[in-house]
């Protein structure tokens, strides 16, 4: 084609895109009128009109630039997801409520201990980085995915190997600010494996063993601390990540098999109280004052509840209420009807990040979704099966509701992570 019969299709695309705000689709839309507008060109000169006859007809078809463009630019004006958005602020809600009320139950025992405001101001600095991240580009975190696994592997090495104990778990501190890292460092390698296993070369033996072995080396360090919790959560993403990122099945094989035959071979080198607690939730009942202890109070708590609670400020005498065993506190104080709105909740929120991870062009993005879900799903479960006394206890928080900077945080830059994937989720793959 001529250039200008080529400059006069230009001229009109760049005027259409001129009307479209949203700037980073104007590749996308770009690539799209020039295939349409050459394909109409085609048809026009098939029937035996010349190239310039051809090409103004073509544009007349495509409609008046202007037009066209603000038409566009209403059809891809980033919005985020609403569905995402309203189900984490009724959980932000519930949790907030919740604090309130054991804070307010507290305070009538003359135990002041400000979680509710605390955490109403760790809410208000979640929400401002949610909002930063869903403006944020996420594809320029690509290019440094490799940096940040081994930043992110650093990191917990220093944490495990030096970090002061809070409430039985190492903290990263900052100053006077207080990061239970351990608990955060799976959500960081969801996004560095997103970058990273895709490109790896799997096909070659020994970049497929080293790459089987740096995976796994965080998972057998979170053994070692020990948190089995914090294991379990990123064992689960790692493996949903991989297959999302369409490692041979063999790689992935490798992945399963290699720690559950570590873990079965140590076993016998368990002394008897450490199988005794992995063993209590089994057998609870007989160790009604030992390890069985939590696991009775939070069944016998929610057994008596009934549909409606026993109301506000309720009186519930377990510890931790405001973290672990939150979800026991909603069901005790609000009803067997509160915690069924918690867990659909939950469901629906799962539900709606595997519909935008359906849509997402961008397998980046599409990948680091999914890690997020299987973070997400695994949190829910077990926190409230352990309430309910059907997985061990372990220190897993309710995601949005129970006590817990650090939770919080992940949890809401993670929820910008995702919005500002599916605000770009039209946009091509670089």
């Amino acid at each position: 084609m001529g250039v200008e019969c080529n400059s006069r299709i230009e001229e009109y695309i760049n005027e259409v895109c001129g009307h479209i705000k949203f700037e980073e689709i104007h590749k996308e839309i770009k690539l799209e009128l020039e295939s349409h507008i050459y394909e109409v060109v085609d048809e026009y000169m098939n029937n035996g009109f010349s190239e310039e006859e051809a090409v103004e007809k073509a544009i007349a078809q495509m409609g008046n630039a202007v037009i066209v463009g603000k038409q566009l630019n209403t059809t891809h004006k980033p919005k985020p997801d609403l569905g995402i958005l309203v189900t984490v602020a009724v959980l932000l809600s519930v949790g907030l409520i919740a604090l309130y009320s054991i804070e307010a139950m507290a305070s009538a025992y003359k135990h002041m201990s400000f979680v509710f405001n605390k955490t109403l101001v760790i809410t208000m600095v979640g929400i401002a980085l949610g909002s930063l991240m869903y403006f944020f580009d996420y594809k320029k975190i690509k290019p440094f995915c490799k940096h940040i696994y081994l930043v992110n592997m650093l990191i917990i090495i220093i944490v495990a190997v030096t970090g002061n104990g809070v409430n039985g778990r190492s903290y990263l501190f900052i100053g006077e600010i207080g990061l239970n890292y351990i608990y955060i460092s799976p959500w960081v390698f969801v996004v560095a494996y997103a970058g990273i296993l895709k490109e790896w070369r799997w096909d070659e033996f020994i970049n497929s063993s080293i790459g089987i072995v740096l995976l796994l080396v965080p998972f057998f360090i979170y053994l070692s601390i020990p948190n089995v919790a914090v294991a379990a959560i990123y064992f689960t993403a790692l493996i949903v990540v991989a297959i999302a990122s369409r490692i041979r099945l063999i790689n992935i094989i490798k992945l399963l098999g290699l720690p559950v035959v570590m873990i079965i071979c140590s076993i016998p080198t368990l002394n008897q109280y450490q199988i005794h607690r992995i063993t209590a939730m089994l057998h609870y009942k007989e160790d009604a004052i030992g390890t069985g202890y939590m696991y009775i109070k939070c069944t016998e708590a929610i057994k008596s509840a009934g549909f409606f609670g026993k109301g506000f400020k309720a009186v519930l005498q377990i510890p931790e209420t405001k973290t672990d065993f939150i979800f026991t506190y909603i069901v005790y104080s609000f009803g067997w009807i509160a915690g069924i709105i918690v867990v659909a909740l939950a469901v629906l929120f799962i539900i709606r990040m595997s519909k935008i991870a359906n849509i997402v062009k961008d397998s980046f993005g599409k990948i680091m979704i999914k890690g997020f879900i299987a973070i997400f799903g695994v949190q829910f479960a077990w926190n409230v099966l352990m309430n309910l006394a059907l997985v061990p206890i372990a220190g897993v928080g309710l995601p949005f509701i129970s006590y817990g900077g650090s939770q919080l945080m992940a949890s809401m830059i993670a929820v910008g992570i995702i919005s500002s994937i599916f605000r770009r989720r039209a946009l091509l793959e670089n």
